[in-house]
Parts: structure tokens; C-alpha cells; sequence
């Protein structure tokens, strides 16, 4: 005996349009995804390229402290972090600590700048203390 089936108008199951349709749908979803998980991949490794940067702003303000307060003068350096050469800038600047508009001999102002991009800076105020120099 043989069975032969017959398709009736109320019968279950997807037609071959519909599982196609939730194929396209499911692809769209994945792909959003996809791409949300790409630019956050690409926000940290951003962010840990500024921590490597931030670190040796801070390495190279560490030994600029080790001076002696005659030495500190304005220049740019290349440094490398990670394998890429960046510009630091090193600007020092007389600065009016007590506001009577009158710039302190004993008193700069110390920035290091990357100048390439993600960009950042590190400032600090610093004293003649006899010859050393002191950070406030």
C-alpha cells in the first residue's frame, strides 16, 4: 500500500519564501551585532593606546622632576610607544602664581604634549627649591 500525500490549504510548515525571509532577517540581526562588537573592539584597543601614551607622558615628566630647575627649557622629542613615533613637546612657561601680574622667577610651568593623534598633555607647576626642582 502506498501513501501519497496531499497539501491541504491549513497544513503546517514554512514555505521555502518564509525560511528564507527569517534567514535574511536572522542575517540583518547578525550583522548589527557584528558590527557593534567591531567598534567596541575598536574603542579599547583606542583606549589602551592612550593608557600606553598617558604612561609615558608621565615616565618622561618623572625624569624631567629629576632635573635641575636650571635645565628645564622648551624642545621636542621623538618618543616610541608600541612601535609607533610620536612628537612630545615640551613646553616650559613662566607663570603669575599670586595673581599681582608679575611672573615668578622661581615658578614654571611644565607641559608634555603628544602632538599626533589621540592627542594628550600632562601639565604641572614647578618650583626652584634651591637649585632642585620641586612639583606643587
Amino acid at each position: 500500500m502506498t501513501r501519497r500525500l496531499i497539501c491541504s490549504p491549513g497544513r503546517d510548515g514554512f514555505t521555502l519564501i518564509e525560511a528564507l525571509l527569517s534567514i535574511v532577517l536572522l542575517a540583518l540581526i547578525a550583522s548589527g551585532v557584528a558590527s557593534l562588537f567591531a567598534s567596541g573592539l575598536d574603542a579599547a584597543d583606542s583606549q589602551a593606546q592612550r593608557m600606553l601614551l598617558d604612561s609615558a607622558l608621565r615616565s618622561r615628566m618623572e625624569a624631567f622632576l629629576g632635573l635641575n630647575y636650571s635645565q628645564l627649557r622648551s624642545l621636542s622629542l621623538l618618543i616610541s610607544v608600541d612601535g609607533q613615533t610620536y612628537t612630545m613637546d615640551v613646553a616650559v612657561t613662566s607663570i603669575d602664581l599670586d595673581s599681582d601680574t608679575i611672573v615668578e622667577s622661581d615658578a614654571v610651568q611644565l607641559t608634555l604634549s603628544i602632538v599626533e593623534e589621540p592627542a594628550c598633555s600632562l601639565t604641572t607647576i614647578i618650583v626652584d627649591d634651591g637649585g632642585a626642582v620641586r612639583k606643587i
